[in-house]
């Protein structure tokens, strides 16, 4: 219902605006009609479906102050359309996560545990790799982590492990010491 409205709204708009084009083209300068309703209330008439077309029987100056009227009614209407939108979509969301919160958490503590030991896995990885290293007293390569990264032992502040923990922890998931 709402992207509908939206979606008209628009279409109108891009009706006014064609207008406007070819009133300017013909040099049309808007001139304030006598009687034309505040945006507001233009804006409550467009929301509801019961608007009129306030722009019958204007001359061209007043016609172009008109649609111009019109236009900015039409950009608040859709704005306000807009932000129902998204206040109805928080809404779900939010009830959608209150119905599944300990399965999500179940999920992301099960996440933190695969990567705390993945984290210790990597030191000892580290530690046998030097082992190897001084054994051979030459750098090797390791058949499976040519670059060397996935032995990385530590996750770097910006990277998508460290926001996820990070996450995890102001979520109230789990606590900081479970993840050091």
């Amino acid at each position: 219902m709402l992207d509908r409205r939206i979606t008209s709204l628009s279409e109108r708009d891009a009706t006014l605006l064609a207008e406007q084009l070819e009133l300017e083209v013909n040099g049309a300068i808007a001139v304030a009609p006598s009687a034309i309703p505040s945006p507001r209330v233009r804006v409550a008439e467009l929301l509801n479906g019961s608007a009129p077309d306030s722009l019958r029987g204007l001359r061209q100056g007043e016609r172009m102050s008109a649609i111009i009227g019109e236009r900015l009614a039409i950009r608040l209407a859709v704005e306000t359309v807009s932000s129902q939108r998204v206040r109805a979509e928080i809404g779900v969301a939010a009830e959608v996560i209150g119905q599944h919160r300990e399965h999500c958490a179940a999920i992301v503590r099960a996440r933190v545990v695969a990567l705390v030991a993945l984290r210790a896995t990597n030191r000892e990885a580290l530690a046998f790799k030097a082992e190897m290293t001084a054994a051979a007293r030459v750098g090797l390569d390791w058949p499976a982590d040519p670059s060397g990264r996935v032995f990385d032992d530590e996750w770097h502040g910006d990277s998508a492990t460290a926001i996820f923990l990070e996450s995890a922890v102001a979520n109230g998931f789990v606590t900081a010491m479970e993840i050091r």
